[in-house]
């Protein structure tokens, strides 16, 4: 079978409605009753509002921009983006299945659905050995259109089928569908032993990474590295002149030291055990070979990436523990040339990043800041209603808790999944009134800043009905932790701002990490206290106030510029009477 033979067109047909508005045409000579006409058109009208920009364009216009091409719709169909609008799940649900209907019945290219194709025999037997709603599914559908049999099936056609996906899903779900139908299609190869199928390749693109686990490492390296570490920690008084390093700082030091070496390891292909001694880095050459592999791996998610900071950081972290430690061994000359790569590596600081630019445009929407500020309260009233409270709604309580914390108290995640209970998050109560104190040390906050919130209202409320109701369903009684983990210990790493990700994209539409909540929170209060940075500072543990005015210097030029028109055009109407045409000086003859 030829590759051309695989390939399956994922367009609409020439003599079909090319985009919504021609659908929304086509719907009025279509023999439909009254009543369902309209709902199919309220279908269209609702997923037109994603393109609207606040009134800009009318629902007629946003719908001649919206092709009939499911690449385009599917994203739009999806129910993060309902939720931003404001609507329910069950409501986005019926939306989605109604605009399926209207390119139904107009004619125009319908959603590739793989229930609604009759596989072939062979791929019957192969899918029945998974649940129905399994990926692979979804293959056998595409190979019995393709003519694929499952002998034919390699990394060939693979290939196709990620090619065909591509043309009707968006990237995201193209990377997702592909790698579960492949894990999917690994698994039956193992379960059938009647025929030698193949096994193939199905790791994410998007999760996949290099770092080497520490079992693989030889006890000796790691040995060194400790070693290493523990003197950033408890420098020698007598000979080292620096100051001693936070334990936060000690602990990043160590992972970046076991990730740089990581890449080393990937770049050259040599057996982790065979590296004994911190010290092969240290040479120019190999460090030079990870930190371009680190920059390589970057680029293959951002083609554009140049620089990173997570580059810049490891070479940085080589030419300090050369010079400190290392410097007689190494070399004054290698120590210069790690010193010159680690500058030539620095990345250019333009303040916040497009993405979170991009971001916080969102938020130029009223409904979305009143949704956004009043979600902690909606899901709780939600999720208490209920007679039984599961494991599920105790997260979703926890979860709905971060983000009020979040809102009013925008700390960075590190130091948001450390709060202990009694010690640096804590009731207080004087004189009636109650509120919620958080208190955590500057060593271990990043720039070395006491962090000190005193939160009233709603969020004391929400504290109370969170511990006495979520928390114990959570973890056992003696985690010390506001937002446990397993067993006594807290959540790891990035778990807690990822589990917000999800949740505020589910209830929003708008997908916001622990991080991003400190952006958004700091550009609201500019947006009513414009060039207000000393408190947004102050808020946010910035140590110098450049900091914050390089990250929303440009957003409050936004707003300036918003301000300007509205004052030129007031100013217009204002003296529009003045501006009217000069009569015209009659002269007698003389």
């Amino acid at each position: 079978m030829t590759r051309e033979s695989t390939s399956l067109s994922t367009a609409p047909p020439s003599n079909s409605p090319q985009t919504l508005l021609d659908v929304k045409m086509t719907l009025r000579v279509v023999e439909l009753s009254r009543t369902k006409r309209a709902d199919l058109v309220s279908a269209l009208h609702a997923v037109a509002k994603t393109y609207t920009r606040d009134g800009e364009l009318s629902l007629d216009e946003a719908l001649s921009r919206i092709p009939v091409d499911a690449k385009v719709l599917q994203p739009l169909l999806e129910k993060r983006v309902g939720a931003r609008l404001g609507y329910t799940r069950g409501s986005w649900s019926n939306i989605a299945w109604r605009v399926r209907a209207a390119l139904k019945l107009t004619g125009a290219w319908r959603f590739f659905r793989a229930s609604k194709i009759s596989m072939s025999i062979e791929w019957q037997a192969i899918t029945a050995l998974l649940p129905a709603y399994s990926r692979v599914r979804l293959l056998g559908a595409w190979a019995t259109l393709a003519g694929v049999s499952p002998h034919q099936f390699n990394t060939e056609t693979a290939k196709d089928f990620r090619q065909w996906l591509q043309g009707w899903k968006s990237e995201h779900y193209t990377a997702k569908c592909y790698s579960t139908a492949l894990l999917e299609w690994n698994k039956i190869v193992a379960l059938n032993s009647t025929w030698n199928g193949c096994k193939l390749s199905a790791v994410n693109r998007l999760r996949e990474h290099y770092s080497i686990s520490l079992e693989r490492w030889s006890p000796a390296f790691l040995a060194d590295v400790d070693t290493v570490i523990a003197k950033f920690k408890d420098p020698d008084v007598d000979v080292d002149e620096f100051e001693p390093a936070k334990p936060l700082t000690v602990k990043s030091y160590r992972e970046r030291l076991l990730r740089t070496m990581s890449a080393y390891v990937a770049a050259t292909k040599c057996d982790p055990c065979s590296i004994r001694s911190i010290s092969v880095l240290l040479d120019p050459k190999a460090a030079k070979i990870a930190l371009d592999y680190m920059i390589a791996w970057a680029q293959r998610r951002k083609p554009e990436i140049r620089r990173s900071s997570e580059v810049h950081g490891s070479a940085k972290l080589l030419a300090t523990i050369a010079e400190r430690f290392f410097v007689d061994s190494v070399g004054a000359k290698n120590v210069l040339e790690l010193k010159r790569m680690a500058c030539r590596r620095s990345p250019i600081r333009k303040g916040m990043t497009e993405k979170n630019r991009e971001l916080l445009k969102l938020f130029d929407d009223e409904k979305l800041i009143a949704r956004f500020l009043h979600l902690p309260q909606v899901v709780f009233e939600r999720v208490l209603k209920q007679s039984d409270i599961r494991r599920v709604d105790a997260v979703k309580l926890m979860l709905a808790f971060a983000v009020a914390q979040s809102i009013e108290a925008p700390m960075r995640p590190e130091n948001q999944m450390g709060l202990t209970i009694g010690t640096q998050i804590f009731l207080r109560a004087e004189r009636g009134t109650a509120w919620l104190a958080i208190r955590v040390p500057a060593l271990e906050v990043k720039n070395t800043r006491d962090l000190q919130f005193d939160l009233s209202g709603t969020i004391v409320d929400l504290y109370e009905k969170y511990m006495e109701v979520a928390r114990p369903i959570l973890t056992i009684s003696d985690n010390p932790y506001l937002y446990p983990g397993q067993g006594s210990g807290r959540k790891s790493g990035t778990s807690l701002s990822q589990q917000m990700k999800h949740f505020t994209a589910d209830e929003l539409g708008v997908p916001l990490t622990g991080q991003q909540f400190r952006h958004v929170i700091g550009y609201l209060y500019l947006k009513s206290h414009p060039g207000d940075y000393e408190t947004v500072r102050e808020l946010l543990g910035h140590t110098d106030i450049s900091t914050t005015m390089s990250f929303y210097a440009a957003l409050d030029m936004r707003e300036a510029s918003k301000r300007v028109g509205k004052f030129v055009a007031q100013q217009r109407a204002d003296l529009a009477h003045l501006a009217g045409r000069r009569a015209k000086k009659k002269y007698r003859n003389a």
